[in-house]
């Protein structure tokens, strides 16, 4: 890659994420904790099945940081905010006292699924102006980027 290929790619990188902070989900929680909420709602599945298994159902805190590719004291440490304010509940591991599940509240869930439909809307807006194609093609290029950058830095 030339030098002007790669600052041009930091520049994309570097604007878009700029943007991406212009897109506000009405929740009272920031980003990285209405995410986990998302993985911890879909049991780590990227697209919550039609009939999906009950809502309320706990994964582990190793299980989600895993799904989140994060470390599992990050992870941990948004649980705790999210339990301060009522939106996930730990649940120790009646035979390994090690394990402790985590779960969404009735109001994580409604939180969720609000937020959700918040976010829907505005991101189907911008792909109303990209049009389907430019979308699809997208999101394909975003994951063959990560991919990349992951198997090229991973330690």
């Amino acid at each position: 890659m030339q030098q002007d290929e790669w600052i041009m790619l930091m520049q994309a990188v570097d604007r878009l994420r700029r943007a991406w902070k212009n897109i506000q989900v009405d929740v009272p929680v920031n980003k990285s904790q209405f995410f986990t909420m998302i993985v911890l709602r879909n049991k780590g599945m990227r697209i919550v099945p039609k009939n999906s298994a009950d809502p309320y159902e706990a994964m582990t805190l190793t299980g989600l940081a895993r799904e989140m590719e994060q470390s599992t004291p990050a992870v941990c440490q948004k649980i705790t905010q999210l339990e301060e304010m009522g939106y996930v509940q730990r649940i120790p591991d009646q035979v390994d006292k090690r394990t402790v599940w985590v779960k969404l509240t009735p109001a994580g869930l409604q939180l969720v699924e609000t937020g959700k439909a918040d976010l829907a809307q505005k991101l189907e807006e911008v792909a109303v102006v990209l049009g389907s194609e430019v979308t699809n093609r997208l999101v394909a290029d975003f994951n063959s980027l990560s991919e990349a950058v992951t198997q090229t830095f991973a330690h």
